[in-house]
């Protein structure tokens, strides 16, 4: 996805946004007839991840997948898998629209219930691999003048290539929440949401470190005797990924929102909050594989304007 096509993205909802917004605020009787009115508009900055519990068949399909292969190790066979399980996400800010729904039962609008529309992004790394690899070599023994036992030196020879992906993300989403009373400063609120993600730039970094050190035994117990690091290098190069990456997640946004001030002309209609959205992620690569992780979203802190 090019930047064209997402200004065209951001552009088509600001667009519907705004068509909403007029439909929705015409009139008091029209409103209670289409239901929906433009009470908020929120933005907040916080983090999102994920848990996602990968193989070595997934270090090739990644690997498949990639531009330049060239620093792709091809024998993952050969070496110890030190990690191919972990976290991934980033930074993750959003904006959004908040809709009060009209409650005929009541006759009025509830401004206990709201329906959000967000757009956000997320900025991260998701499927990593840490790879190594090593082997001694004799290297020399070291002999005591005053009758102590020989000391055996071996050179390690050592090889750990790592391989990072990293995603940047928009994403568009949807969110009914059940608040506690927001009549009052401190309300609490809980909630169903889902969003659609596409990632408009997938690449892999990649780390090779390589290089030699010194072991010493003592009676056959090994201990370090000494560590030299001469024979060194750590070379860092990236790789964007051919696979087009879509996110699909559900979750249960769970949070807590205090209005600035009761009487205040502005500040009455200022809000700050905090989310906490555990759920369930689903990382479509498109002809590649679909992951099922654990997701986890956070707001750390939000502001809100409200229009009633």
């Amino acid at each position: 996805m090019n930047l064209s096509t997402i200004k065209k993205i951001v552009l088509a909802f600001v667009v519907a946004i705004t068509i909403s917004g007029v439909a929705a605020q015409d009139t008091e009787e029209n409103n209670a007839k289409k239901g929906m009115r433009i009470t908020a508009f929120n933005i907040d900055l916080g983090f999102n991840g994920s848990y996602a519990v990968l193989t070595v068949d997934d270090y090739l399909k990644m690997k498949n997948t990639a531009v330049d292969q060239s620093e792709f190790i091809s024998n993952p066979e050969d070496y110890s898998l030190d990690s191919y399980s972990g976290s991934g996400g980033g930074f993750a800010p959003s904006i959004s629209l908040g809709f009060t729904p009209y409650s005929k039962k009541r006759g009025a609008y509830n401004y206990n219930r709201e329906f959000r529309i967000k757009l956000g992004g997320s900025f991260g790394g998701r499927r990593s691999f840490f790879f190594s690899q090593s082997e001694s070599f004799p290297y020399d023994t070291l002999t005591s003048s005053i009758g102590n036992p020989d000391i055996y030196i071996d050179s390690v020879y050592y090889n750990n290539p790592t391989y990072v992906e990293t995603i940047s993300e928009i994403n568009i989403g949807l969110s009914y929440l059940f608040k506690t009373n927001a009549s009052k400063r401190w309300h609490f609120y809980a909630g169903v949401g889902a969003e659609y993600g596409y990632a408009f730039q997938d690449y892999v970094t990649i780390n090779h470190s390589e290089g030699y050190y010194g072991t010493g035994s003592y009676n056959n117990y090994n201990s370090n005797y000494y560590n030299n690091n001469n024979n060194y290098s750590d070379n860092t190069s990236k790789s964007k990924l051919t696979s087009n990456t879509h996110f699909v997640r559900m979750y249960i946004p769970l949070g807590i929102n205090f209005r600035i001030a009761n009487n205040n002309d502005f500040f009455k209609h200022l809000n700050i909050y905090s989310q906490f959205s555990p759920g369930m992620e689903f990382q479509i690569v498109t002809g590649v594989e679909t992951y099922t992780n654990p997701y986890i979203g956070v707001a750390v802190v939000g502001l809100r304007y409200t229009f009633d």
